[in-house]
């Protein structure tokens, strides 16, 4: 009886050791099959569109700091030239203010003659043009020769007293030499204006710093593009063919993007060459305007050195030698 229990125990436990022994078969092959994993079958597109576009987005980035930096550098140009053309007119301006009031000191004297009654053709009329001229070159920067008659009645209105008719008129030609002196400076002062102006336009088309800006630019895309396509590349391999192609024609895409980007990059050179030649022509006839400005006002480079030496003579108490040893207070 012992037996037949054991006995069905046995097989109970041999049955439930072949069903184990099953089991643990069907998971060992279920482990083991878990341990290979087919690449087909997971989904990686989402992950590197991700990536796609981040490089895109990076390279946009940087593009657009690079075109913010040229023109923030542009503008900055720009705006100095902007402020010397404004410097300029305002020193004309300025020039127009002085004349007008040289203009009208000279028609104070004129007033002033009159109602002294004095004849133009009058020794004291005479006297005082010899006495305004001998000013001018003693505390201006007038230049003048005199005579030998001159120099002799020079010598003598030393020891002369002024009549109350020049001593006015003489203080107003010492108002007009001021005014004169302030103008001079002005004008030596456009002068420079104009031609920095030219030159830094010059300088500002030269350095291109858009034209580069954008090169740059375009670089940076290119090569996201170079390495996108690589990617769309690398990914067609892994899928089917169809998918291949697809890639393939995107890439052929951004190549033709690039090359419509360097053709509008050449397009954008030439206009700078072209511009360019303008500029220096501009610049050119700047310089002449400036010229004929100045020749205008019957004052050239020769003129306007002439004045600086005499300004340095003036400042260093030395004199034109016709008029040394004459010593006329008209220093009003």
């Amino acid at each position: 009886m012992s037996l037949t229990i054991r006995s069905t125990m046995n097989n109970q436990a041999a049955a439930q050791g072949i069903d184990n022994t099953d089991k643990n078969t069907d998971n060992s092959k279920q482990t083991k099959n878990r341990k290979t994993i087919n690449a087909s079958e997971l989904n990686l597109k989402p992950y590197k569109d991700n990536q796609i576009d981040a490089k895109r987005l990076r390279a946009r980035k940087q593009a657009m700091k690079l075109i913010s930096d040229a023109w923030k550098s542009a503008d900055k140009t720009d705006k100095n030239i902007e402020d010397m053309k404004l410097d300029k007119l305002n020193k004309l301006d300025e020039i127009t203010e002085l004349k007008n009031k040289v203009s009208d000191l000279e028609n104070e004297k004129e007033a002033y003659r009159v109602d002294y009654g004095v004849d133009k053709d009058s020794q004291e009329q005479k006297d005082l043009e010899l006495l305004e001229k001998y000013q001018n070159n003693r505390y201006g920067s007038a230049e003048d020769t005199f005579s030998k008659e001159e120099l002799e009645r020079l010598k003598e209105l030393q020891n002369t007293p002024l009549t109350e008719y020049q001593e006015k008129v003489l203080k107003l030609n010492s108002s007009q030499i001021h005014f004169k002196d302030e103008i001079g400076q002005k004008e030596l002062k456009i002068a420079c204006t104009t031609a920095s102006i030219a030159l830094a336009e010059i300088d500002r088309d030269k350095s291109q710093e858009m034209l580069k800006a954008q090169d740059s630019a375009d670089q940076i895309i290119g090569a996201v593009e170079g390495e996108v396509k690589n990617l769309l590349v690398n990914e067609g391999k892994d899928n089917i063919d169809d998918k291949v192609e697809e890639n393939k024609e995107k890439a052929d895409e951004a190549e033709k993007k690039q090359e419509e980007q360097q053709e509008k990059i050449d397009e954008k050179r030439k206009e700078r060459k072209e511009q360019e030649e303008i500029i220096e022509g501009q610049a050119e006839a700047d310089k002449l305007e400036m010229n004929a400005s100045v020749k205008g006002n019957d004052i050239d480079h020769v003129t306007e050195a002439q004045k600086q030496i005499v300004r340095i003579m003036k400042d260093n108490k030395l004199l034109n030698e016709d008029i040394k040893g004459i010593d006329i207070d008209l220093n009003f």
